[in-house]
């Protein structure tokens, strides 16, 4: 099975891509939401202004929050600032090709999916970021059979290319000793990646949050999760430059709405998940527990400073080892300080 994704995603790739991610997780739907007009006077914030065009990537998380109760709306008003929801995309991957593009602002991702794009097209900067939750990410199986990561040797894995899926198969096999050469890389999209496991035409499948909350709930297990191969892929928050330069006032707007969020997953994680766990694409209740579970152990929504950067570091160095990306990057390079926009 040898699959491969088409480099440059248009908007019509993205949607095709969410219908696969629907055979998996439920239905799906294309939902775009503008801010009201913002208060008088409020223009005039310097720094401000502009419309932020934001991915809805995955069902839940600080962005979905501030979707749905029209906080973030609210909240870039202030400053001037419109906010549109461009649409549902499967992963961080197409949201950064639309950003390349010029089609869209911002995304949410983990740093290994940031650093793939980053290498091929260095068009945005990191502006915050959560710690790993090592335990909603991993290596997932259902054949019983296979009970260690050794087993997967001869065996097919989903990952998606250059992203958090290669990242921990990669960290995984590193950990255990086992030749890369010796397990075959199946490269999907996150949304392919779903129906290829559901179906059994892969072996395993390197997955993270949602999709392992989902696969969970039907049975499967992870055969080695985060913490188990040492990770460090941090979610991060993203913003173009050309964004960034223009409205560094709505960037900063921005991150204090999703740090409350994120604050608010901790602290009352079941209510946060009935927050953001609505519309088309929904967890069912069992994945929708779990997901809750991971909450409490989910650190908050954070400024970029050095230990991040060097977390940063660690990622780009091993992709550069395992030979996915040419070489390493500097993270001083495609990171920013929220706490100093204005």
């Amino acid at each position: 099975m040898n699959l491969s994704r088409t480099r440059l995603v248009a908007v019509a790739g993205v949607l095709a891509a969410t219908a696969a991610l629907a055979s998996a997780c439920g239905s799906a739907s294309d939902d775009a939401a503008t801010a009201a007009t913002p208060p008088s006077g409020s223009s005039a914030v310097k720094g401000g202004g502009g419309t932020l065009r934001i991915a809805l990537i995955g069902t839940t998380g600080p962005v979905a929050a501030a979707k749905n109760d029209g906080s973030l709306a609210k909240d870039l008003a202030k400053v001037g600032a419109k906010v549109q929801f461009t649409g549902q995309f499967p992963a961080f991957a197409p949201a950064a090709e639309a950003i390349n593009a010029g089609a869209l602002d911002a995304a949410q991702g983990s740093i290994s999916s940031a650093i793939g794009a980053l290498a091929q097209k260095p068009s945005f900067k990191v502006f915050a970021a959560q710690l790993d939750n090592a335990s909603s990410e991993g290596i997932l199986v259902k054949d019983p059979n296979i009970k260690t990561v050794a087993d997967l040797v001869g065996k097919k894995v989903a990952v998606n290319p250059k992203g958090t899926g290669e990242y921990l198969l990669l960290k995984a096999l590193q950990k255990n000793g086992v030749d890369p050469s010796k397990v075959r890389r199946v490269y999907l999209g996150a949304a392919d990646g779903a129906t290829a496991f559901s179906s059994g035409k892969v072996d395993a499948w390197a997955a993270w949050a949602d999709f392992v909350a989902t696969a969970k709930a039907r049975g499967a297990r992870l055969v080695a999760d985060g913490a188990q191969v040492g990770s460090e892929n941090d979610t991060t928050y993203s913003i173009s430059n050309s964004f960034l330069k223009a409205h560094p006032a709505t960037v900063k707007a921005f991150y204090d709405n999703i740090r409350a969020h994120s604050l608010a997953e901790h602290s009352d994680p079941q209510a946060a998940v009935a927050k953001e766990n609505v519309g088309a694409i929904k967890l069912d209740d069992k994945a929708a527990a779990i997901l809750a579970e991971n909450y409490k152990t989910q650190a908050p929504v954070a400024p970029i400073d050095d230990n991040f950067r060097k977390r940063f570091g660690d990622v780009a160095q091993f992709f550069a080892d395992q030979k996915v990306i040419p070489s390493g990057l500097d993270p001083a390079t495609f990171t920013v300080d929220p706490e100093t926009l204005k």
